[in-house]
Parts: C-alpha cells; structure tokens; sequence
C-alpha cells in the first residue's frame, strides 16, 4: 500500500508530536502533544487526527472529528476517512469515505476499493473495481497500483494481461512501485532474466522491501528457475521480519512456510498468520477465514 502525507483538514499546521515507548510490534504507546505556536489541540488538523489514533486516544481524536463534522467539505470527507482506515477504524472510516466518494471524490473511491479487496466483512470485487475504476475517472491514478494487484493476486479473477497494462499505467504515472507486479507477471511467464530486471527497478528506486520480498518469491516459489533455493529466501524473510515495518511482513513469511518445500510448516504459518493479523495485515484475516474449512 503506498506512503502518502495525510492533506491537512482547514490550515496546514504541523503539530509536534512526542511518542515514547513507542514498538512497532506493540499496540501500547504513551503520547504527548504539545501545542505549537498557539495553536491547541481543538484545532482539526488531519495530521493532528492521526497522531491522536495512532498513539491510542481514540476518544480525543472522535471528539475533534464531531466538533468539526458539520463543517465539513467533501475533501475532509475523504481526508477522515483516510485517516480513519489507516488507523484501521473501518466501519467509522467507510461512513466518511462514502460520503466523499458519491461527491466523486477519487482517492476516496478508491480507498472503498481498497476496503472492497482487502478487508473480509466487505470484501467484494465487483464493488473493488467498480470503485477504482471511477478514481481513474476521477484522475486518482494510484488505482491503478490497486487494480494490478488484483489483477495478479485474486486467483478468481486472475488476469495478467489486465495486470500488466494497470501496472505500465501506474508507472507511467509514477508509481514504480508497480514493477513488483511486473515481476510477478515475468516470473509467472517463467520469463525470468526479465522479471529480475524488474526486480533490479525496484532496488535502484528504493523499494527495498518490495525488491527483497520479491527476490525471496524467485527463490523460493519457481522451482524451474536456475537459482531456486528455500533457504536463501527464508534468511531474506527473517531479515524482513526484523527490519520492515510494513504490516504485511509476517504474511510474507507465514506465505512461504505454506510453500511446498523443506521449510514447509503448517503451524509456523498459522501463528504468522496470527501475528500479521494481530498487527492490522487484513489479508491475513482473510486467510485465517478459512483456516481448516
């Protein structure tokens, strides 16, 4: 999922924020914001709604959005309800996404997609693509990104011809990230020397996480490929592990423990599985689902 810098509600105004004890695997933090430069806390501000949620005073932070609500203007709409699902508050993140989204709002449109392909008690990906087709009819190109993943990863609509034209758009667009799914499309064609080279795009853009992920996929899921070797990717993953703050990094692990292989270990990948999930991951809740049906 990409990075982006939270749009600011009426002002932009930077709020200091100090986080002590603060773990990325721990959901316990202990926060203090301090006033700068006269401005207090009751002033909506979207980077201030997001460091109220992030460190845990969910209540201060749903009382800034109901001071501000019945001023709202579509983009604050959309801008609460990006915070909100970032912070996965995702019923209360859906009411305001919603609202921005029929107001044709696309990067509300297409967070909904988001919440249609990923999260379990809404997953459905006719809704998904409808949405994020009408943010790229509303300019939001990153969609584009959320549709190549479909496109590569949902086996029931699996379409890597769709997946590679979303995937150029994107990076057309400027979102090189989507060499990743370029890759999968590559490695999947047992086009190898090319899907290297799509792995080699994303370490000079510095895409790092992604370029190791994917390098541990080579290793470890293409048994033809020359330099097939579990072991090498399981060193790449326990790296990641460690030093990746993306949530999915105990999916990513947990996924190559259900690989048919000598590492292979049912259990280890349930417990992952848990872990990623404990940790907001909501495609492993998905797993999890259907975990011995």
């Amino acid at each position: 999922m990409n990075s982006k810098v939270l749009v600011v509600f009426f002002s932009i105004v930077i709020t200091q924020l100090s986080c002590a004890n603060v773990n990325k695997d721990s959901v316990e933090v202990s926060c203090d914001i301090k006033k700068l430069d006269g401005y207090e806390i009751s002033d909506m501000n979207g980077y201030l709604l997001n460091d109220l949620l992030k460190c845990g005073r969910s209540e201060e932070a749903f009382d800034l959005i109901n001071k501000h609500v019945n001023n709202f203007t579509v983009q604050d709409y959309a801008v609460t309800g990006d915070v909100l699902l970032t912070n996965n508050y995702i019923d209360e993140s859906k009411k305001f996404l919603d609202i921005a989204a029929g107001n044709n709002d696309g990067e509300a449109q297409q967070r909904l997609g988001v919440i249609y392909s990923y999260v379990l008690k809404y997953k459905d990906l006719n809704k998904a693509i409808y949405y994020l087709k009408e943010s790229l009819g509303n300019d939001y190109t990153y969609s584009n990104v959320t549709l190549a993943d479909i496109y590569v990863e949902e086996n029931s609509i699996k379409d890597l011809n769709l997946a590679m034209k979303y995937s150029q758009d994107a990076i057309k667009s400027g979102y090189k990230e989507a060499n990743y799914y370029l890759f999968k499309i590559y490695a999947e064609e047992k086009k190898y020397d090319i899907a290297k080279d799509k792995l080699n795009l994303l370490k000079t853009d510095g895409y790092i996480d992604y370029y190791e992920l994917g390098l541990s996929e080579l290793y470890s899921s293409y048994k033809d490929y020359e330099g097939y070797n579990p072991e090498k990717a399981k060193k790449i993953l326990d790296g990641l592990v460690l030093s990746s703050s993306d949530t999915q990094r105990y999916r990513w692990l947990a996924d190559f423990y259900m690989e048919d292989h000598e590492f292979y270990n049912k259990t280890k990948a349930h417990n992952y599985y848990e872990k990623a999930y404990s940790q907001g991951d909501w495609i492993s809740e998905q797993i999890l689902s259907k975990w011995n049906k």
